[in-house]
């Protein structure tokens, strides 16, 4: 028997799953894990974001399946997993612990600060150093963006603000943003600063 807990745009959500790994959902995030964990395996469904705190239990490994895609096996770590069906990568970023990112015959390990992206469209699995606390720092109330595309940042806008973007002009969707802002301020403040910042209405 499995529960769905669906975190809609513009909310986020915390919980405790029976054997004690800790999940924090994003913003228009799908969850589906079983009421009980049974012998072997623990594994839960993700779509969308979320970050994962698990207990080492090498008996009992805990799995990830994003967006049926790719599986993410765990034995003790913390990890933050982007998966979102409408975009083109998934991406898994390790803060402390190891992973196991697999897909088909692919299968990575990674190390603290390094980040396995996936494409949707298909070939292998690339890993890249980050800083893993920026990835994950939508749990603790902050966007952190390091030359990210503004395409990209005005998507993870929406979906806490639950606002829909339009572009008059599609060229500035490749217009790149580096800052700090915190996840709770009034949206229209966020969006003076890209302009400052951008030159971009």
């Amino acid at each position: 028997v499995y529960h769905l807990l669906q975190v809609p745009r513009g909310g986020e959500y915390r919980l405790t799953l029976a054997d004690g790994p800790d999940v924090w959902l994003n913003s228009d995030s799908r969850l589906r894990y079983p009421v009980y964990f049974r012998s072997g395996q623990r594994r839960v469904y993700l779509e969308g974001e979320a970050y994962f705190q698990v207990r080492r239990d090498t008996l009992h490994p805990f799995i990830v399946e994003a967006t049926d895609r790719l599986s993410i096996e765990v034995l003790g770590t913390g990890f933050n997993v982007q998966a979102y069906p409408e975009e083109k990568e998934i991406y898994t970023t390790l803060n402390r612990g190891s992973v196991k990112v697999c897909h088909g015959q692919q299968e990575v390990g990674l190390q603290p600060d390094q980040q396995a992206v996936y494409s949707l469209a298909g070939g292998p699995i690339e890993i890249h150093p980050v800083k893993a606390s920026r990835v994950s720092a939508w749990k603790d109330g902050q966007f952190l963006f390091e030359e990210d595309e503004l395409e990209t940042i005005l998507l993870r806008l929406g979906r806490w603000y639950n606002l829909d973007i339009f572009y008059a002009d599609p060229e500035v969707k490749g217009f790149h943003f580096t800052g700090d802002l915190e996840k709770y301020e009034d949206y229209t403040l966020i969006f003076k600063m890209l302009e400052k910042a951008t030159k971009i209405k």
